[in-house]
């Protein structure tokens, strides 16, 4: 860029193309920033261009022109938007779970990405909606975790084992993070909790009925009622704690307990060797001695 003189330097025509250019980032919603910076030599639209543009939009309620931009270009930036959209959930539930649900801001938030917080609402709509991704996407993170390491499972038992340790293991912070969204934001809660019962029960249904097919469970237990007992008492455990756990018993020691007598019940001669194998390999010698 050459100029003269210090106060010709915003005069210049390539430094007012360069500000409109980051007047147009920070606030796409600025149409003369924007349009100044697409009728430049960045990008060369004509007037005619834009105004052909414009009129052969479809809808023309559409009055913003970034708004319009956006649906027009929508299959050339569609990766890009969708890309910065996964980068701010992922930092949004690191943020609400390390921070608090209740004490992250939406400012908070743009402020850490570097994005402004217009860009937030405008592709999440309200903190509800963020919130919402962020903690669906860390449920769901939970759900993967726990499917990798039922992977290395030798069998269906020991997967099941592993899956409901894994929640036992992670049911304090989803406790005070379920607590917090039921308090500050109970539409997101109910939301979450739903979907997430629904999950968890077709998880639990699908390993019973491989245990079932695999002859480590009789055929004749109530898939519903065993998926409740299940599901239910991790709950229990978690929540009323100082009502069910004996002096000096673990949340996971007395939930393995539970769970273990419970497959019990429900194994054949098969599953039962299996159930003490199980705990043999993995779990505390404290907890074996406590059942036998």
């Amino acid at each position: 860029v050459n100029c003269e003189n210090a106060n010709s330097l915003f005069e210049n025509k390539e430094i007012i193309i360069l500000v409109s250019l980051l007047k147009a980032i920070n606030n796409p919603m600025n149409d003369i920033a924007l349009l100044s910076t697409l009728m430049s030599s960045l990008f060369g639209f004509t007037a005619e261009e834009i105004a052909e543009l414009k009129i052969s939009s479809k809808n023309r309620k559409l009055f913003l022109f970034y708004k319009f931009w956006r649906v027009y270009l929508h299959p050339y930036q569609s990766d890009w938007i969708m890309d910065q959209k996964e980068r701010i959930i992922e930092q949004a539930m690191h943020m609400f779970v390390s921070q608090g649900i209740k004490s992250v801001r939406m400012d908070d938030i743009a402020q850490q990405l570097g994005v402004s917080k217009r860009t937030l609402y405008e592709l999440f709509g309200d903190k509800e909606g963020l919130l919402y991704l962020a903690m669906d996407r860390y449920f769901e993170k939970k759900r993967i975790e726990r499917a990798a390491v039922c992977a290395h499972a030798r069998n269906v038992l020991e997967a099941m084992f592993m899956v409901l340790g894994g929640v036992m293991d992670n049911a304090e912070v989803i406790q005070r993070l379920l607590n917090n969204l039921r308090k500050f934001y109970p539409a997101v809660h109910d939301k979450m909790t739903r979907e997430g019962t629904a999950k968890s029960r077709r998880d639990l249904q699908e390993m019973l009925e491989k245990g079932i097919a695999d002859g480590l469970f009789v055929d004749t237990i109530n898939l519903d009622l065993a998926i409740s007992v299940l599901y239910y008492t991790a709950s229990a455990i978690t929540v009323r704690k100082d009502l069910i756990l004996p002096a000096g018993m673990t949340e996971r020691e007395a939930f393995v307990q539970i769970i273990s007598n419970f497959f019990r019940g429900i194994s054949t001669t098969k599953g039962l060797l299996l159930v003490d194998d199980y705990l043999k390999r993995y779990e505390p010698a404290k907890t074996v001695h406590r059942m036998q």
